[in-house]
């Protein structure tokens, strides 16, 4: 990828024990979402394979001074960094999300003002995320954000589509 074409970049992230996060993300079926969000860990194992395929953990390698991949579909907004002119250009966040995907919501729409990368080499430690494990005013937000947003960008239930595989 080339400074120019990309607008938005992902880092390596991981949580404060060490354990690997896969901010960048297929677009998401309600299925996955529901089991990734809602199931207890134990049964989330019998998935394993279709949660591996919308974290594309495809792209995360030992090699952490791995090139750049590009046409990365949405990314996760614990870390976003971001073309200011291309922020601009689409207004930044939609104020209609609170809290819950709002950032597959802006990968979305930044992605027509140029590409969204996976930068390996860049690293952070993440503290955030288990929504389901938050309490009822949590879910509930989740619930109504991810309703939000399949209505605005399409639902699908049970099958991801079939992507490209990223540029090197």
């Amino acid at each position: 990828i080339s400074n120019k074409s990309a607008v938005m970049v992902s880092p390596t992230a991981s949580y404060e024990n060490g354990d690997r996060q896969y901010l960048c993300k297929r677009y998401p079926t309600v299925l996955t979402l529901f089991i990734r969000g809602f199931l207890p860990a134990s049964w989330q194992q019998a998935f394993t394979e279709r949660l591996a395929h919308y974290e594309m953990h495809e792209l995360y390698t030992a090699n952490t001074n791995a090139m750049p991949r590009s046409n990365i579909p949405i990314i996760s907004g614990c870390f976003m960094l971001c073309k200011s002119t291309a922020l601009a250009a689409i207004k930044g966040f939609n104020d209609q999300y609170f809290l819950y995907f709002e950032d597959f919501d802006l990968s979305l729409r930044i992605a027509k003002e140029g590409d969204i990368a996976f930068v390996p080499r860049m690293r952070i430690i993440h503290g955030g995320g288990n929504t389901a494990k938050k309490g009822f005013k949590h879910i509930t937000m989740f619930t109504l954000s991810g309703f939000r947003f399949f209505k605005s960008h399409g639902w699908r239930w049970l099958q991801h589509a079939k992507k490209p595989q990223p540029k090197q």
